[in-house]
């Protein structure tokens, strides 16, 4: 018998997509935690930063993507010289 996870493919860590999900799951994360821990209470000091910690941490995440995408896909593409060898061709 074969496992249901067999199937899948391997999570790409390089997708947009895959740091867009987990930003929301963090998102979602961290407003369930300030929301428990004050108890739904406003006047709780935690409750001030229910929305900053999420905005800053996507703006952090989006600086670093626009920093680091660049040299990452650098890295990938292939060199358009072709092969560094010329004499293997």
């Amino acid at each position: 018998m074969v496992p249901p996870m067999a199937d899948k493919p391997p999570i790409d860590w390089r997708s947009r997509t895959t740091w867009h999900a987990i930003g929301y799951g963090l998102t979602a994360v961290w407003m369930l935690l300030v929301l428990v821990v004050s108890g739904n209470n406003p006047e709780h000091p935690l409750f001030t930063f229910i929305f900053i910690v999420p905005i800053a941490g996507w703006l952090i995440g989006i600086s670093i993507g626009r920093v680091l995408g660049p040299r990452l896909a650098r890295d990938d593409d292939p060199p358009a010289d072709g092969p560094e060898d010329p004499d293997k061709s």
